[in-house]
């Protein structure tokens, strides 16, 4: 084969509906990996927003929970005897996250000690 064929015979294929159908194959698939790719990054983007909101309502109940038990044991503290509230710091401070709660527990802590003081010297 001599370089003048090759070259008519490249040229026929270029011009028939053979070579259509192969750049329109070829476009089909760059779409169909363009799109692909980029369905797979929303997935991602959208399942890292949903794992996301999940660990901020899980921190966010985990508080209101903290929450809730400070607010118990401060209400009922003279109720309770000095097992359960000394029970119940010892969890607050385990479930403790925040500066915060650490300084609302110390506050509930001097306060236990002072009432516990006070029934010492009566």
């Amino acid at each position: 084969m001599d370089i003048e064929t090759i070259r008519l015979s490249l040229g026929a294929f270029l011009t028939s509906p053979g070579a259509g159908v192969l750049g329109l194959i070829g476009a089909a698939l760059l779409t169909y990996v363009g799109v692909d790719k980029r369905l797979r990054a929303e997935r991602r983007l959208a399942l890292d927003a949903r794992a996301a909101t999940r660990a901020q309502d899980s921190e966010n109940d985990a508080r209101e929970r903290w929450q809730l038990l400070f607010t118990f044991l401060w209400d009922n503290q003279e109720d309770l005897g000095a097992t359960s509230v000394l029970h119940g710091l010892g969890v607050l401070r385990e479930l403790a996250t925040t500066s915060q709660q650490l300084g609302m527990l110390e506050v509930l802590t001097l306060a236990v000690l002072e009432d516990a003081e006070e029934e010492l010297a009566r």
